[in-house]
């Protein structure tokens, strides 16, 4: 009895050390979670600098424009002021793409910040379950270390009982019940690992489900975060309904094809100059919608 009594306090010691390490690991993820948020706000802030850069350089870019309008006197100079225009334009069409990336950007830092949450709570529920594995754990082993004990000790009563008997009979009795106590222990041992192994099992099957729920979870946030962009899918070649399972393997795959597919000296090729200027126009919205749907999976 001292002996399992030790087993058990040692198992007991065991579930607590092991409940301390998760409850650290827990912790670790919630800083890693927050330093997370963190670097996304600083790339908004980032990229919301670059987006006013950009827009002051296209403001710069129209007024020296106007002044080479306001001061060309010559066919060259007003052919230059067109070049300069049709620059400032592309400009400001750059600076609208980089306002519209910043969007983006900052609907990505929200939706990290919403995952990071999740996840937070995600490895609170991890922690409270492995905390609760390792405790059932524990009194299965300590509950099988006990009557095993018992086991033992009753078999080495019998047999020092037999000895000391002598062959009297009352000591006979003695010895058989003791081993009628060591066969009990002995299944009580076995009830207690096949129990073991029941929860086990049972532990196994509920990790499998939570991790199914998980990818559940996941391919439906994914679908939501790519609705609001059904002309980039569909110039990818995808669907609403391909989205939930569409990785950056499978997206890099399918935009290289595209991009060999669409590129101007495949599809120009001995074309005219507008059919070109097509192509640029078409392989650039490949490159912007491909940008988009990476930045969102």
């Amino acid at each position: 009895a001292r002996r399992a009594a030790e087993e058990a306090a040692r198992a007991e010691v065991e579930a607590r050390r092991k409940e301390a390490a998760e409850l650290k690991r827990k912790r670790r993820a919630e800083a890693a979670a927050v330093l997370k948020r963190k670097r996304a706000s600083l790339l908004a802030d980032r990229r919301a600098a670059a987006v006013a850069e950009a827009a002051r350089a296209a403001e710069e870019a129209e007024a020296c424009v106007a002044d080479a309008l306001a001061a060309s006197a010559s066919p060259v100079d007003a052919q230059q002021a067109a070049m300069d225009k049709e620059a400032a334009a592309e400009a400001a069409r750059q600076a609208t793409l980089t306002a519209r990336q910043a969007e983006l950007a900052e609907e990505a830092r929200k939706e990290a910040a919403e995952e990071a949450a999740e996840a937070t709570k995600e490895a609170a529920r991890a922690v409270r379950s492995a905390a609760k594995d390792a405790l059932f754990s524990a009194a299965a082993a300590a509950a099988e270390a006990t009557a095993a004990l018992t086991g033992r000790a009753a078999e080495e009563a019998a047999k020092e009982a037999a000895k000391e008997a002598g062959g009297d009979a009352r000591a006979g009795a003695s010895s058989r019940l003791w081993a009628a106590g060591g066969r009990l222990a002995s299944f009580a041992s076995s009830w207690a690992s096949g129990a073991r192994q029941e929860l086990e099992g049972g532990l196994k099957e509920h990790r499998e489900a939570c991790a199914s729920e998980e990818c559940e979870l996941e391919e439906r946030a994914r679908r939501e975060r790519l609705s609001n962009f059904p002309d980039e899918l569909a110039l990818l070649g995808f669907s609403l309904d391909d989205a939930g399972c569409l990785d950056e393997k499978r997206l890099r795959k399918v935009f290289r094809a595209k991009s060999r597919e669409m590129h101007p000296d495949v599809a120009a090729q001995g074309g005219s100059e507008e059919e070109r200027a097509r192509a640029e126009e078409a392989i650039r919205e490949l490159n912007e919608a491909n940008e988009i749907v990476r930045k969102l999976l």
